[in-house]
């Protein structure tokens, strides 16, 4: 199966910044972005790589959580031994790792029928992410993969504010998402950056380190009223400038992600007429 849409925009987003090598060690979650707007309402979603779920307590109070994982993906997008048409520059393929995130927040209508709503959330997440070196692929495989592995572990705090419309049929939202993560606990098996000193020494350089991402995020669902399906673009850039420095620990952090699923809604508002 292949997403053409995601493929583009991946595209345009690499000609405004510096492609790499792939080798992601942060994956951007899907963005929960619930659109609440009364007292005990929940809203939730479920996708191949993501699960989330919001319930508002009070009339302007609610609570989210979610998770992600990272699998396997070639079966998804097409192609065998890094041979991925392309996209391989904004899609690690060999990435695998999970990450959770909790989070609490205000959320207010903007109109009298309120289809326009505000809402903004707080939270911490934690995961970890572990790819392979491409050493690896130049070496034709000779050795073991798993001999090449590397991976990181990661806090992270969040701050997301959201403006969209939220109708029985059709909901839009655009939410420019912050984040501060700081990476730790980094493994490194025997034969990564074997014969490569500088990308070691830009591994390394990213543990114990807090890097801020701006990550704005568009997410588009269509159906009617309990169950819709959804749509997600988001577009993660690493606010570090690495343009001066001696090391480049953002080649290690996947720039788009882009999320498909179905969504689900339960409030007294889709029930009435108006």
């Amino acid at each position: 199966m292949r997403i053409y849409v995601f493929l583009c925009l991946a595209v345009i987003t690499c000609a405004f910044s510096a492609c790499t090598e792939t080798m992601h060690v942060y994956v951007p979650s899907a963005v929960n972005v619930p659109l609440l707007k009364e007292k005990n309402e929940v809203k939730g979603l479920v996708s191949l790589n993501a699960a989330q779920i919001a319930y508002a307590p009070t009339d302007h109070f609610a609570v989210m959580a979610g998770g992600q994982w990272v699998f396997n993906r070639s079966w998804l997008y097409g192609g065998d031994n890094g041979e991925y048409y392309g996209d391989d520059d904004v899609i690690d393929y060999d990435a695998r790792g999970s990450s959770v995130e909790v989070g609490a927040g205000y959320f207010t209508a903007l109109d009298e029928k309120r289809r326009a709503v505000f809402d903004v959330y707080g939270g911490v997440g934690i995961g970890n992410f572990r790819t392979i070196d491409d050493a690896y692929y130049q070496n034709a495989g000779t050795d073991k993969k798993v001999d090449y592995k590397v991976g990181s572990r990661f806090t992270k705090f969040f701050v997301q504010p959201s403006i969209g419309l939220s109708h029985k049929v059709i909901e839009v939202a655009f939410t420019p998402r912050f984040s501060v993560v700081r990476f730790h606990s980094q493994t490194r098996n025997s034969l990564a950056f074997a014969n490569d000193p500088e990308g070691l020494a830009n591994f390394t350089s990213l543990n114990n380190t807090w890097v801020p991402f701006l990550e704005p995020t568009v997410t588009f669902k269509v159906g009617y009223k309990y169950i819709k399906y959804s749509m997600q673009l988001t577009v993660s850039n690493a606010l570090r400038d690495d343009e001066y420095s001696d090391t480049y620990i953002t080649d290690y952090f996947q720039r788009v992600a882009f999320n498909v699923g179905a969504s689900f809604n339960f409030g007294s508002w889709l029930n009435a007429k108006r």
